[in-house]
């Protein structure tokens, strides 16, 4: 099983070299995929992540965006 820590500075150092920025709202994304195991869509993520931080809101063109960068780096698969 790939650790979180591992994940996360995959995403930072893929952020970096690309001149992105690390935001809450992609460190959110990353957390929401780690503790959910399983196959979600865009949608249901940003539905399990209203439910778990509804103090932050992550667009939904944001997910998507992170989604695509992740599976990039390996970090997750679509099917």
């Amino acid at each position: 099983m790939v650790e979180y820590e591992y994940m996360l500075n995959e995403l930072k150092k893929t952020l970096q070299e690309k001149g992105l920025k690390f935001t809450r709202q992609r460190e959110i994304i990353l957390s929401t995929l780690f503790n959910n195991r399983g196959h979600y869509s865009p949608e249901e993520l940003q539905q399990i992540m209203q439910r778990e931080h509804p103090d932050t809101k992550v667009g939904i063109a944001t997910i998507y965006r992170t989604l695509s960068l992740l599976e990039k780096v390996g970090l997750v698969e679509s099917i």
